[in-house]
């Protein structure tokens, strides 16, 4: 649009504007290559006939022979804009991405005699729609050049089709219907906090383990009896938090430089997804692990003069055991966290010498850096924040290698 001649007369400030609009089909083979035939595979065992054993074959299930790839279909819209001799600049891109065609067994009912499963079938449909946006602005005061590039992408994900039952209970399509929904959203109890004391539990205004509350001890976990029904089951579950795929993705570039001295940093962070506190990070003991750190500090305690009273005046976690317990084992919000995170990722700082003095020397160029990477980074994990990583941990077991932090000062020498 800026090649336009009107724009010259209207628009002196516009060094560059351009609208873009694309569309695009392509297809997800997201199946094993022989879906659509009935196939044969040989039994381990075998079946003794005289004097030598025979094996038998069998199919291996029931096959689809309409099977098709998923279709993905692709829409998007973009500006492009430079101001003022692209001291200003931006680029933005509006996108929708449908998935049609997903591969899903049907969930019909079928009796047990049918001897089968399903085979998959194209049913379900996905689709994805957000936004992506950066930003750079480049001003110069005298000798000093500053760069600021932020940018930022937002993306939600819903089930447009999903073959499930036909639910007819209010709480069973609040809690299973997944039809319009988000596809990154979980489901589960909210917590009240832990038991501190035997007189809690008996205080408990409602029925939490259906057993009467028996099996609950001091350092369980709370629950909310969301409906008021004065029994805690499934219908008290309610939406928690989200999945572990970040909705929001962004970044920033800073720069500058003065004569030969230059320096750059890289922010990078998500927000938009939960982290689940899981396995051994949930349990002490867990399988003969380890314990972490935080469960050491932050562990329900049992006094010494009253077992059934708390004594660590920290106590933000259930007691020690070996495994969680079924109370404790529940999917709650208790183990849910914002795994929001903002992270320096890469930090840079060089100095060039002179080049003219360089020159009666026989050398091009020397330069001294000073270079590092994830630096320091800012979450909400509370007190698992000095033992996960968000950018790194999405699982919550702690098992994943750790990122590391680098330093590193060097010399660039050219002859």
């Amino acid at each position: 649009m800026s090649r336009e001649q009107f724009m010259d007369k209207y628009a002196s400030w516009l060094s560059d504007m351009k609208i873009r609009l694309s569309y695009g089909q392509a297809g997800n083979d997201n199946t094993s290559q022989f879906s659509y035939l009935t196939g044969y595979q040989i039994n381990g065992g075998g079946y003794i006939i005289g004097p030598s054993i025979n094996r038998s074959i069998q199919t291996t299930g029931l096959s689809n022979p309409l099977i098709t790839w998923e279709n993905i279909t692709n829409y998007n819209a973009g500006l492009d804009l430079s101001l003022w001799n692209r001291k200003l600049t931006f680029e933005g891109n509006i996108f929708y991405r449908r998935r049609e065609g997903i591969l899903a067994q049907e969930q019909r009912a079928l009796p047990s005699t049918f001897g089968a499963t399903l085979p998959p079938v194209n049913l379900n449909t996905i689709d994805n729609r957000g936004f992506e946006a950066m930003v750079g602005y480049h001003p110069r005061v005298g000798n000093v050049k500053l760069s600021f590039t932020p940018t930022i992408t937002v993306t939600k994900q819903k089930w447009v089709k999903r073959n499930e039952e036909d639910y007819t209970d209010p709480d069973q399509v609040r809690l299973y219907k997944l039809t319009g929904k988000s596809t990154n959203i979980e489901n589960g109890y909210l917590s009240d906090g832990i038991f501190m004391s035997q007189a809690e539990i008996s205080k408990l205004g409602f029925n939490q383990d259906q057993v009467g509350n028996s099996t609950l001890k001091p350092g369980d976990i709370r629950y909310v009896d969301l409906n008021g029904d004065g029994i805690l089951d499934w219908r008290d579950q309610t939406e928690i938090g989200k999945g572990s795929f970040p909705e929001i993705v962004y970044s920033l570039i800073m720069g500058g430089s003065y004569k030969n001295f230059s320096v750059e940093l890289l922010w990078q962070g998500a927000s938009g997804f939960d982290f689940y506190v899981g396995g051994a990070a949930a349990s002490m003991f867990s399988n003969e692990s380890i314990p972490f750190d935080y469960q050491y500090q932050y562990r329900w305690k049992p006094d010494a003069n009253d077992p059934t009273a708390n004594s660590n005046p920290d106590a933000k976690l259930p007691a020690s055991s070996l495994g969680l317990n079924n109370n404790n084992r529940i999917k709650s919000d208790f183990w849910l966290k914002d795994a929001s995170f903002i992270r320096l990722r890469n930090v840079n700082i060089s100095y060039d010498f002179n080049k003219n003095l360089l020159s009666k020397a026989g050398i091009k160029n020397v330069q001294v850096y000073l270079s590092g990477t994830n630096i320091f980074m800012i979450n909400k994990l509370g007190i698992y924040k000095n033992t996960f990583d968000p950018d790194a941990n999405v699982s919550g077991v702690g098992n994943n290698y750790p990122i590391h932090r680098n330093l590193s000062v060097g010399l660039r020498l050219s002859l």
